[in-house]
């Protein structure tokens, strides 16, 4: 198995930094900030992310309210970042920044004679496609349909993973 970039805890800071301009409620929050959207995400089990919320909200990083997301009648636990959970997502995020990674070390697969995974390959319409839709909001900013296109790719990405494994 390949070296791990980051640590789960890592993954998802960076997911929830996503979300730091979300109003915390305790009456309507996005599904991507509860356990099994940040598992979706972050492409580990509600088990997983369970104990690792632990850990972070005893090291004051992250902090949870019960919620009702957006399109489910179900209370669900949704978690968000408090000031020091931000400021350790944003190090992480400027370390990334600094990080190189060969892409054709990340798409290509042995065995595979045109080099690239089919699944990859559609990983990477997917995410074209979103920048294509972020970019097309131009001066707008509407943060919530950039997201939204964002998160459809992620979930694409996620099942096309699983795909391969």
């Amino acid at each position: 198995m390949a070296d791990r970039i980051l640590t789960r805890q890592e993954m998802i800071l960076l997911h929830l930094l996503q979300y730091i301009d979300v109003p915390v409620s305790g009456y309507v929050m996005p599904h991507a900030m509860t356990q099994q959207g940040i598992g979706l995400a972050a492409g580990m089990s509600r088990a997983h992310v369970s104990n690792c919320m632990t850990e972070m909200r005893e090291k004051g990083l992250v902090d949870s309210v019960y919620t009702h997301p957006k399109g489910t009648t179900s209370r669900m636990r949704a978690y968000y970042l408090l000031p020091s959970g931000i400021e350790r997502a944003k190090e992480i995020s400027e370390h990334l920044r600094e990080e190189r990674i060969r892409v054709d070390d990340v798409i290509r697969r042995p065995g595979n004679s045109r080099g690239m995974s089919p699944n990859v390959a559609r990983a990477l319409e997917e995410l074209e496609r979103a920048r294509n839709a972020t970019a097309a909001l131009g001066a707008e900013g509407d943060q919530s349909k950039a997201r939204a296109a964002i998160e459809h790719a992620s979930m694409a990405i996620l099942s096309l993973s699983r795909e391969v494994a």
